[in-house]
């Protein structure tokens, strides 16, 4: 009898050959060994299936699939998998040698939990370090978060996604991902799925989360309004209508354009809260510049970055 491995690690690449063999190396070089390595390559363009193929480990699993995006190639990862947890990993991330160990001891111990993520390093697109994380890690704490969120109409996500581990019955049971959303996805699954079972972020870093330009924030007053609706009727019925996925591709689409001014602005905030780092913050901030001349946002951050470091300090505390 064929026994199936522990852990399904899942991963989606779209153009991601920039990154993605720290990615992947760092699920290999895992201290726990029993697991597959599913890796959907969701249509790249780009050599990144041509990177995958050139590893020679027998837990990997290399799906070639045209683009359907995030969601879609997840559930089919999800679908075909062998195991009882579901790790997820995004191919632009980098995961501590013990993620995997430590939270397999974790769900394997507490029956209760359906979900455990951890805390993050965020580092940028370029390798460098910006700040640790310090999300929730207590159950009631997390979901009090969460239902914050969905009352003031902005529903949130208390984890980091590529560091979660899941209970394959429970997505089974109660959902996968919402294919209709293409932005957002893990706000929509772990909003729907915190009745059902225990949340938990272990208290110590365990992947490398990076900031890239690629990701699209939403900044509109108007947009985060529809934005926050759209969330909350995807929770509610795991579904769109027809003019909310109309809606969401607009939103998405009008927001892209300052992707990159963005990302850098909010690396240089992430620095000035880091009193020690204002070489950092002035570097990302002139990035921001070149983005956005005309723009005050920069000029006033930049202003920042020239207080005295007690009065960063002080300002690093109350955020």
């Amino acid at each position: 009898m064929i026994v199936p491995p522990k852990i399904s690690v899942i991963m989606s690449v779209f153009n991601d050959s920039r990154y993605l063999k720290a990615a992947i190396d760092s699920i290999l070089m895992q201290s726990f060994k029993d697991f597959e390595f599913i890796i959907i390559n969701d249509g790249s363009t780009d050599n990144s299936k041509e990177l995958i193929k050139s590893y020679q480990d027998n837990r990997i699993v290399l799906l070639d699939e045209k683009n359907k995006g995030l969601a879609a190639s997840l559930n089919k990862g999800i679908m075909i998998s062998k195991s009882h947890y579901i790790a997820r990993m995004d191919a632009d991330d980098i995961a501590h040698q013990d993620r995997l160990k430590l939270q397999h001891k974790f769900l394997e111990e507490n029956h209760e939990y359906i979900v455990v993520g951890s805390q993050a390093d965020v580092i940028t697109y370029d390798d460098q370090f910006v700040y640790s994380s310090k999300l929730e890690t207590e159950d009631s704490r997390i979901k009090a978060y969460m239902q914050a969120g969905i009352k003031n109409g902005r529903p949130v996500t208390p984890f980091f996604h590529s560091s979660v581990m899941i209970r394959k019955p429970i997505l089974l049971k109660f959902g996968l991902y919402c294919e209709h959303m293409k932005k957002s996805q893990d706000v929509v699954l772990f909003n729907r799925l915190m009745n059902y079972g225990k949340y938990s972020n272990l208290n110590i870093s365990l992947i490398k989360y990076r900031i890239k330009p690629r990701s699209v924030s939403i900044h509109n007053k108007k947009a985060f309004i529809e934005m926050g609706i759209i969330l909350s009727e995807a929770i509610n019925n795991n579904c769109l209508s027809d003019s909310s996925q109309q809606k969401l591709e607009v939103i998405i689409k009008s927001n892209s354009r300052n992707k990159e001014f963005e990302t850098y602005i909010f690396i240089g905030k992430k620095y000035i809260l880091n009193a020690k780092n204002r070489s950092s913050a002035v570097k990302y901030l002139f990035k921001a510049v070149k983005k956005r001349p005309f723009s005050i946002v920069p000029y006033f951050l930049f202003g920042f970055t020239l207080l005295p470091i007690f009065l960063r300090s002080l300002i690093a505390k109350r955020n």
